[in-house]
């Protein structure tokens, strides 16, 4: 079994209090983005603005997409991208499921 020298061993657990102590603080800001490196600052925009993150949540394809071309439009420009192009991009990003014949997301919802 390999040794550590303790200064290693005393940085190492320092960081994990850190990382810790913050995801204590942050608990209800818990994301469950599966490849946060994914996100484009528009989709960045459009998730804070317009979306709810939350494990428990489910939200039909279709009204994310409507949801977006209407954000899109009103904060980008009058060019969004395709629907198949935004799915590829919530499909890197949340689980999708097709319930009933609906495809959905698990993990995001639309905010009132």
């Amino acid at each position: 079994m390999e040794s550590f020298p303790r200064e290693e061993i005393t940085q190492a657990i320092n960081v994990l209090d850190q990382v810790t102590e913050l995801l204590i603080q942050n608990k209800s800001k818990l994301t469950v983005i599966h490849n946060p490196g994914r996100v484009t600052p528009e989709m960045r925009r459009f998730l804070d603005e317009r979306c709810t993150l939350a494990p428990e949540a489910r939200t039909r394809a279709t009204d994310l997409y409507e949801s977006y071309v209407a954000w899109h439009r009103e904060n980008v420009d009058s060019f969004p991208p395709s629907q198949a192009r935004f799915g590829r991009r919530l499909r890197s990003l949340f689980l999708r499921e097709k319930v009933g014949g609906v495809i959905q997301y698990r993990g995001i919802a639309l905010k009132s």
